[in-house]
C-alpha cells in the first residue's frame, strides 16, 4: 500500500471540512489564509466574532488580529497557543491563537480569552498592589506602633499610681484604655510583621545555630501557662543548622501562640527529629540533602476543614472576627517565613482533636559537617 504524502492528506482534510461545513460550525473562530496573510476563508464563528460580512473581503488577517502573522509564526514555532489582541469595531479583546501551516496556507484557530486574561491581569495587579502596600507598611512600622507604645506606657503608669491617685471610675476607664491599646498593639504588630514578611524588603540573614537550644529558648516564654509542654529531640544527631535564625524563632513563636490559644487544658508537644519516609515523599525531599523536622502537636479545639484551607491567608479573613484575623496573620507570616528559610510548612487539624503543625528545614552540607 502506497503512503499518501502529507500535502495530499491536508488537501483531503480541507476538502472534507469545506464539503461537510464542519469548518463553519467549529466552536472557535477559524481562518484560512495564504502565506502572505490574506484571508481566503473564515467560519461562521469568525464572521460573528470579528464582524466579517458573508462575502469575505481580500484583506490581511492583521485587520482582525493585532500583529497576527507574528503570532502565527510564534504559535507554529512553539507548537502551542499564544495570547494576542483581536479587533472588533472600536473594542479590543484578548484572544488565544493556535496556528499550523501547509505548503500554501495557514490554518488559524482563535478563541476569546478575555475573561481568563483579564482575571490573570487583575490578579497580577492585585499582587503588585499588595507588594507595594506591604513595602509602605514595613517602612511605616514605627509610625504605626510608636503612638500606641506611648499610650500603653502612660496608661500603665497611671494604673500604677505614678500620676497621682485615681478614683475607682477613673481607674476602670484607664484599665479599659490600656487593655484596648494592648489588643491593638498586638494586632498592628502582627499586621506589620505579615506585611514585612510578604514585602520584597525582607533580606534573610542565614547563619549557623543550634536549633534545639533556640527551640528551648522560645518554649521558655510559655512556661507560665497551665498547659504541659513536652519537648522531644533525642533522635536529632545534627543540632546545628544553617538558615535565618530570626525567621525560625518568629515562626515558632507565632505557631505556638496560635496553638496555646486553642488549648484550654492539656498538652502541647514539640518533636524535633529527622523527617520520616512519608514526609520525604510528601515534600519531595532530596536524597542527597539532610533535613530536620519540627512537629508541634496540641490537644486543642482544632480547625474546621474550610477554615483550615484559608487560615494562612489574612486576605480571606476580612469577614471574620479579630481573633481569626490575628491567627491568620501569625500563621500566614510563619508560612511565608519558613518558605524564605528554604523550608516546608504544613497544617493538619480536626475539630476537637487538635492540630499538627509540621516544619521541615534543610541542613546544608558543607556548613555543618
Amino acid at each position: 500500500m502506497q503512503i499518501m504524502n502529507f500535502d495530499r492528506q491536508v488537501k483531503n482534510v480541507v476538502s472534507f471540512l469545506n464539503a461537510s461545513n464542519v469548518i463553519k460550525d467549529f466552536p472557535d473562530s477559524v481562518f484560512i489564509t495564504d502565506l502572505d496573510g490574506y484571508v481566503t476563508e473564515a467560519n461562521a464563528k469568525a464572521k460573528e466574532v470579528f464582524g466579517i460580512s458573508d462575502g469575505i473581503p481580500y484583506v490581511k488577517i492583521d485587520n482582525y488580529i493585532k500583529d497576527a502573522m507574528n503570532l502565527v509564526a510564534s504559535s507554529i514555532r512553539k507548537k502551542k497557543a499564544v495570547i494576542g489582541t483581536g479587533y472588533l469595531k472600536d473594542k479590543d479583546f484578548y484572544i488565544e491563537l493556535n496556528a499550523s501551516r501547509t505548503e500554501k496556507n495557514y490554518y488559524i484557530s482563535v478563541r476569546n480569552a478575555t475573561h481568563y486574561t483579564s482575571e490573570t491581569e487583575l490578579k497580577d495587579k492585585i499582587n503588585r498592589f499588595n507588594g507595594e502596600k506591604n513595602i509602605m507598611l514595613s517602612k511605616l512600622e514605627s509610625e504605626l506602633i510608636s503612638p500606641l507604645d506611648s499610650i500603653l506606657g502612660f496608661s500603665k503608669g497611671m494604673i500604677d499610681g505614678l500620676g497621682g491617685e485615681l478614683s475607682d471610675k477613673q481607674l476602670k476607664y484607664i484599665k479599659i484604655i490600656n487593655n484596648s491599646a494592648n489588643d491593638l498593639h498586638e494586632f498592628l504588630k502582627k499586621f506589620v510583621e505579615f506585611s514585612d514578611a510578604e514585602s520584597s524588603l525582607y533580606d534573610p540573614d542565614f547563619r549557623q545555630f543550634d536549633v534545639i537550644s533556640e527551640i528551648k529558648e522560645v518554649l521558655k516564654q510559655y512556661e507560665q501557662n497551665d498547659i504541659e509542654i513536652n519537648f522531644e529531640y533525642d533522635s536529632v544527631e545534627k543540632r546545628a543548622i544553617y538558615t535565618d535564625l530570626k525567621i525560625i524563632k518568629t515562626a515558632l513563636k507565632n505557631i505556638l501562640d496560635v496553638s496555646f490559644s486553642t488549648v484550654e487544658s492539656g498538652l502541647v508537644s514539640v518533636i524535633a527529629a529527622p523527617p520520616d519516609e512519608e514526609m520525604s515523599l510528601t515534600y519531595g525531599l532530596s536524597e542527597d540533602k539532610k533535613y530536620i523536622s519540627i512537629i508541634i502537636k496540641d490537644s486543642g479545639k482544632g480547625f474546621e476543614g474550610a477554615a483550615l484551607k484559608t487560615i494562612c491567608d489574612p486576605y480571606l479573613q476580612l469577614d471574620k472576627n479579630r481573633k481569626d484575623i490575628l491567627q491568620s496573620f501569625k500563621l500566614g507570616s510563619a508560612s511565608i517565613m519558613i518558605k524564605r528559610a528554604k523550608g516546608y510548612f504544613d497544617i493538619s487539624s480536626e475539630v476537637m482533636n487538635g492540630t499538627v503543625y509540621t516544619i521541615v528545614l534543610p541542613i546544608e552540607k558543607g556548613k555543618n559537617e
